[in-house]
């Protein structure tokens, strides 16, 4: 099968449906998409040719858990992509409309169809650059795999299953100024999952993946975060963990 991508016309025409008709549309079953007439020609076929799309499993009770899992088999499949053809809203909404309606409305509980706010933000591009491909409903998995893949290691997707085993590790790495920097990306996550016995007693996760984004962050606007050494990010988080035992013990 050839990969198909909508036109840039049909996408501002689903949007602006989406926009105007969000309640009603996805809170529908079935895709939508294919009963509009302008969608024999403006659902596409590319020139990237693959075997099949995977199926992404999604279970209504167990939607974190197979975040990791979906994202190695999407990219396994599509590892073909360029960063530039992978960064295309038109591949990414159409597959969130049509192949994967169904894996979208159960992982998103259905695009909380209420506000359009968060339609646009899981099938359609909204945000930096960073921040539409973290958090479009496909397009997070197949870039959350890419950034972390090791292609030369005995298991090359450790790290991808670290990024997916909380939300906000994959929201607050991926979303930041370091989200495609894989040197300092791939040590905050080992370096995360090493400590992890040492983290916890003093922060959740969430709150450690907050604040140690937000301080690489502060880091990139004083030094340039691509000159970074592996060592140098990881002293960067060890004198933060310090820190935080010296103000836990402060206030015991």
């Amino acid at each position: 099968m050839m990969l198909p991508y909508f036109s840039e016309e049909f996408l501002s025409g689903v949007r602006a449906i989406a926009e105007r008709e969000h309640r009603a549309r996805y809170g529908q079953e079935e895709a939508w998409v294919h009963s509009l007439p302008a969608a024999t020609s403006g659902i596409r076929e590319s020139q990237i040719e693959i075997v099949e799309l995977p199926e992404l499993v999604c279970e209504p009770d167990a939607r974190t858990e197979s975040d990791a899992a979906n994202a190695i088999a999407l990219y396994e499949r599509l590892r073909m992509l360029t960063p530039v053809q992978a960064s295309d809203e038109r591949l990414w909404s159409c597959l969130a409309h049509t192949f994967y309606w169904r894996y979208a409305r159960v992982r998103w509980q259905g695009g909380s169809a209420e506000n359009f706010d968060s339609v646009e933000t899981r099938w359609f591009f909204k945000g930096s650059s960073m921040e539409r491909l973290a958090r479009n409903s496909i397009a997070r998995l197949w870039w959350g795999a890419y950034a972390t893949v090791l292609p030369d290691a005995s298991d090359p997707y450790r790290l991808t299953r670290v990024l997916f085993s909380n939300t906000d590790i994959q929201f607050h790495y991926m979303e930041r100024l370091f989200g495609k920097n894989k040197c300092v990306l791939h040590t905050a996550l080992d370096y995360t999952d090493r400590n992890l016995a040492r983290i916890r007693p003093r922060k959740s996760v969430g709150a450690w993946a907050n604040e140690t984004g937000k301080l690489i962050n502060r880091v990139g606007g004083v030094l340039q975060l691509d000159a970074l050494s592996a060592s140098e990010v990881e002293e960067i988080l060890e004198v933060f963990l310090q820190r935080l035992y010296r103000q836990n013990a402060g206030q015991g």
